[in-house]
């Protein structure tokens, strides 16, 4: 496998356990298959896709809230270890759920690309500082008079360092008026 250059991808699963009693990692988690709080395991995974198409999971949690982390928490944790193991991804790729300002910036500290979707509700600011653009939550920067907004339900954003854009998912598949 290829250690340079591929796609890194966080995402997690509820594994349903909706009639199990006192076993362990057993929780109530939100689940995209069932838009609703299931009782289950919660599993999130890394998953790494190589430039000549191979692909492997890297790095898995199962998350233990008696830890008291959240996904996100994991999420750099996990990034972490698999950078200082020698993988070199091009891009870091995630859902709604991990798009966050605070993920946002260590990718970009790692000097990483990312690509990852945003819900509808999401205003993006970007203010050039020094080098490269820093994103801004919406309640940090009053300065800013012309957010980035997604159309309607999703905002697909890819960023390479240094360089931001922001498509409307809409506007990519060709619907979104100009």
């Amino acid at each position: 496998m290829n250690l340079k250059g591929g796609v890194l991808s966080v995402d997690d699963s509820v594994l349903d356990k909706p009639y199990s009693h006192k076993m362990a990692f057993v929780g109530y988690f939100w689940s995209g298959k069932h838009h609703a709080t299931v009782k289950g395991i919660n599993l999130i995974t890394l998953y790494y896709s190589d430039i000549d198409g191979r692909h492997q999971p890297v790095n898995y949690r199962i998350v233990d809230k008696s830890e008291g982390k959240t996904k996100n928490e994991h999420f750099r944790e996990m990034l972490a270890e698999v950078l200082t193991r020698g993988l070199e991804p091009a891009y870091v790729t995630w859902d709604s759920w991990y798009s966050g300002i605070t993920n946002l910036k260590k990718v970009r500290n790692h000097h990483l690309g990312f690509l990852f979707a945003l819900e509808s509700t999401t205003v993006l600011y970007p203010s050039k500082k020094g080098h490269g653009h820093k994103f801004r939550a919406p309640q940090q920067n009053y300065s800013c008079t012309k957010p980035l907004q997604p159309c309607n339900l999703f905002a697909l954003v890819i960023v390479v360092p240094y360089l931001m854009t922001v498509v409307p998912l809409k506007m990519a598949l060709g619907v979104c008026p100009t």
